[in-house]
């Protein structure tokens, strides 16, 4: 899959008590490109498998998930996961779920429009209070941003 994660164990202490739960987190980039089979699926069910195990009290993955077709919508349900932007009340297609195409040149996102690409999904003993996007208005200079395109760090 030629993709990995970035999973950290954090040791959660247990008010009162000298005992700790672990909280998992994991940080990826899942695959972009449409595939036939695809690969996002079998990436997020190895994800999910870290975070389910029985030594782990929660887990969270954070993630750009290049949810670009239709069974993204169900990764997370498919793995055992709680999607928090869903659980908080957002709905698929709304323009404040969109996570990229605010920083993209006008072409790139005229032709495929804002989405929600990144998703913060999350499982075991933890809930969800709020989630926030940042960023939205943000802009780089255009003299800037040839620059960090001629370096292969934008678009």
């Amino acid at each position: 899959m030629d993709r990995d994660g970035l999973f950290v164990d954090i040791a959660v202490k247990s008010p009162n008590t000298s005992s700790s739960r672990t909280l998992r987190l994991c940080n990826t980039h899942l695959e972009s490109l449409v595939a036939d089979p695809p690969l996002r699926p079998d990436q997020v069910a190895l994800a999910a498998k870290h975070l389910q195990d029985p030594s782990v009290h929660a887990g969270i993955l954070a993630s750009d998930f290049n949810a670009i077709q239709p069974f993204d919508r169900t990764l997370h349900t498919d793995n055992g996961l709680q999607d928090a932007f869903l659980d908080l009340g957002g709905q698929e297609d709304l323009e404040e779920g969109n996570t990229w195409g605010y920083q993209s040149m006008r072409e790139v996102r005229d032709k495929f429009g804002p989405k929600r690409m990144d998703k913060v999904c999350y499982c075991g003993g933890v809930e969800v209070g709020r989630l926030k996007r940042i960023g939205v208005g943000v802009r780089v200079e255009e003299g800037k941003r040839a620059k960090m395109r001629s370096w292969g760090a934008l678009d």
